[in-house]
Parts: structure tokens; C-alpha cells; sequence
């Protein structure tokens, strides 16, 4: 049996990009902390505000050089179309306790986007539950 990942992630620069060189070859690697709020939850009681996820874009060789060369600021928007999830697990330098995260692979990133095309990948962000 076979499947795909065919979707699209709209969100903004969380924190800090990291750009760093390939330690097993050359080349480099961009990490790009991304933040977005998931849609409003219409409810018996009202709207419910939807959580914010934050996900981390793992970007190599061109598209890592095409983040370098953006110089993506906190806050800047970005659409990404999404190549492959990948789990991220690790234990925190500091608890010592498991934690998880999800890495999003890009097959291309559209940087800083005009508002009208951020505003069609998060229109109509209310879903009925």
C-alpha cells in the first residue's frame, strides 16, 4: 500500500533561524522555527480559540541557501509545501525528560508572501465541532 503528503503550511518565523554546514558532507542546513495557530472551534458554548502548534522546517542544500539568502526575520510569513513529517525525539538538557517534536521537510518555501495569499491559506479558519 502506498500514500502521499500532499499539503501546504502556512505560518511565521517563531524564533531564530539556524543555519549551519553539513557535518557528513558539504553543504548546509537551515532550521526554521515556525509557528501557527490552528482554526477556531465553534462549540455549544461559542468559539473556542484554536492552539497555537509550532513546528520546526528542516531545509538542505538549495532550499537551506535560498533560506540563507532571505534573511528571514521573526514574525515573517511563510508557505510551505510539505515534502515530509518527520518525528523528532530528544531528551531536555535540563529535566533530563523525553520530548517530541515534529520536523516539517519542504519541497519548496514561498517567502514573505503578500497578505492576500497568506489570507487565502487562513480564511475561513473556523471549524464546527
Amino acid at each position: 500500500m502506498r500514500g502521499m503528503i500532499d499539503c501546504t503550511i502556512a505560518g511565521y518565523v517563531s524564533q531564530h533561524v539556524i543555519i549551519r554546514d553539513l557535518k557528513r558532507r558539504s553543504g548546509i542546513w537551515a532550521s526554521i522555527p515556525l509557528g501557527l495557530r490552528l482554526p477556531d472551534q465553534v462549540t455549544s458554548e461559542g468559539v473556542r480559540e484554536g492552539k497555537m502548534r509550532y513546528f520546526t522546517v528542516k531545509a538542505y542544500d538549495h532550499l537551506a541557501t535560498q533560506v540563507r539568502d532571505a534573511s528571514l526575520n521573526i514574525a515573517d510569513w511563510l508557505i510551505i509545501q510539505v515534502a515530509d513529517i518527520q518525528t523528532n525525539l530528544w531528551n531536555d538538557r535540563e529535566t533530563g525528560r523525553p520530548r517530541a517534536g515534529i520536523d516539517i521537510i519542504p519541497a519548496a518555501i514561498e517567502f514573505r508572501p503578500d497578505r492576500d495569499r497568506v489570507a487565502q491559506f487562513t480564511a475561513g479558519l473556523t471549524s464546527v465541532r
